[in-house]
C-alpha cells in the first residue's frame, strides 16, 4: 500500500511548505514539506537550490513509500486506505520509533473501537512539554481520517 494523493495533500496541509532549505526545530536541514533527504538518499543541505511545491509533494511521497509504507503494512496489515493515510501522517510527524512504542499502535493491533483510538491519537498533542494547538488540530484530523475516512 502507498500513500494516496488525498493522503499526501492531507499531510502537506499540516506540514507547510518551504521552497528553500531551512533548519527545522531539531536543527536538521529540511526542504519542501519537512523532507530531510532527497529520493537518492542525499541529505538536504543549506546550499541546495529552490524546489517547487510539486517536487516537495513528490519528496514526501517518496519518503513515505520507502521508509513508512513497508513497515506499516507489516505491523498493521489489512488496513484501509484512509487508515493507512492517517497513520502515515502521524508517523511522518512523530517518527516510526515513537509510533512503534505507542499505545496507539497497541490499540489498533488489539482492534480497539473508534473512541479508544481517537483518545490515543489525541494524547500526542505536545512538543517541548507544552500542548500545541496545531498538534491538537492535527491529531483530531488524523483520528477523524482514521476512524471516519474524512480527509
Amino acid at each position: 500500500m502507498t500513500i494516496s494523493e488525498k493522503g499526501a495533500q492531507f499531510i502537506c496541509g499540516f506540514e507547510g511548505f518551504s521552497s528553500k532549505a531551512y533548519k527545522d526545530t531539531a536543527g536538521i536541514w529540511t526542504i519542501g514539506f519537512g523532507t530531510t533527504h532527497y529520493k537518492n538518499g542525499t541529505a538536504v543541505l543549506p546550499t541546495d537550490g529552490l524546489i517547487k511545491r510539486a517536487t516537495g509533494i513528490a519528496l514526501l511521497q517518496a519518503h513515505l513509500d520507502k521508509e513508512v509504507a513497508p513497515k506499516l503494512s507489516t505491523i498493521v496489515p489489512g488496513i484501509s486506505q484512509n487508515e493507512f493515510d492517517a497513520l502515515c501522517s502521524f508517523i511522518y510527524n512523530v517518527g516510526m520509533g515513537n509510533f512503534m512504542k505507542s499505545a496507539l499502535l497497541q490499540a489498533i493491533q488489539a482492534g480497539a473501537d473508534a473512541p479508544s483510538i481517537t483518545l490515543q491519537f489525541n494524547k500526542w498533542n505536545t512538543a517541548g512539554g507544552k500542548v500545541l494547538e496545531g498538534l491538537v488540530k492535527r491529531r483530531a484530523a488524523e483520528a477523524n481520517l482514521y476512524c471516519n475516512g474524512v480527509y
